[in-house]
């Protein structure tokens, strides 16, 4: 089983160690509705669309070279 930590609405404003642990002096929890795996897979990167409209900086060379367009540098 990979590593997971609890997860529960008890936990909302408690200080607590990284392996779950209370470490503000209040009660200790034990039991959880819901385990949630530490390490997950990082989400992708978003596709964007590529340069449909240029963007003329009135320097031919520059504007030859180089794809200014909508957000791109």
């Amino acid at each position: 089983m990979p590593v997971a930590i609890g997860v529960d609405g008890s936990l909302i404003g408690r200080i607590i160690y990284p392996l779950g642990n209370p470490l503000d002096g209040l009660d200790e929890f034990w039991e959880f509705d819901e385990l949630f795996p530490v390490y997950i897979k990082a989400p992708g990167i978003i596709p964007r669309k590529s340069v449909h409209e240029p963007m003329p900086t009135g320097i031919k060379i520059i504007d030859s070279m180089l794809p200014i367009g909508n957000g791109q540098r």
